[in-house]
């Protein structure tokens, strides 16, 4: 599930790693985001007013993250406890979560180098690609403008270009 609050969703790294219980609405199918995990452990504000979101999120993914609470143990009454953490309880050390976990996972998908960061390009690409309206997209990711969304994260896809080759050929 924190791969794909990267990959589908779009969050940082620091986004998913200070998910509190309390932010996933798991009946309303809805996530916020308004707090991130400091490379200090401790939870802090987004770096900027976009960066603080509320926004649906699939429903495979919740019905993923409510099975994760559950093998957890951890209810509504849990509001404030982190959603992820080391296998001690601990928040997640950064460092210590790509050595341990991202890196051997990435070499085993065949994708060594991969950084966590660039699942939020996925995700922005994504969602051009399904034809999300910019401004839908730009919130989403908690960009402070549809520039950066479309400029830095989308990219070109070579499914869009053919559709857009045969959709301009028609015309």
């Amino acid at each position: 599930p924190f791969m794909w609050l990267g990959a589908v969703v779009g969050l940082r790294w620091a986004e998913a790693a200070g998910l509190t219980v309390d932010r996933l609405d798991i009946l309303g199918g809805r996530l916020t985001v308004d707090r991130q995990l400091a490379r200090s452990g401790v939870l802090e504000a987004p770096k900027s007013s976009a960066g603080v979101r509320t926004f649906a999120c699939p429903a495979w993914l919740l019905n993923e993250l409510a099975a994760l609470l559950a093998r957890r143990a951890l209810t509504a009454a849990n509001g404030d406890l982190l959603v992820f953490v080391s296998p001690d309880g601990a928040p997640l050390a950064y460092t210590n979560w790509r050595r341990r976990v991202w890196a051997p996972a990435c070499e085993q998908a065949g994708l060594a180098g991969l950084r966590f960061h660039d699942l939020r390009s996925l995700a922005a690409t994504a969602l051009v690609a399904v034809g999300t309206d910019v401004k839908t997209a730009q919130t989403r990711l908690g960009h402070s403008s549809s520039r950066m969304t479309l400029d830095i994260y989308a990219r070109v896809t070579t499914e869009a270009d053919q559709v857009a080759a045969d959709k301009v050929g028609a015309f």
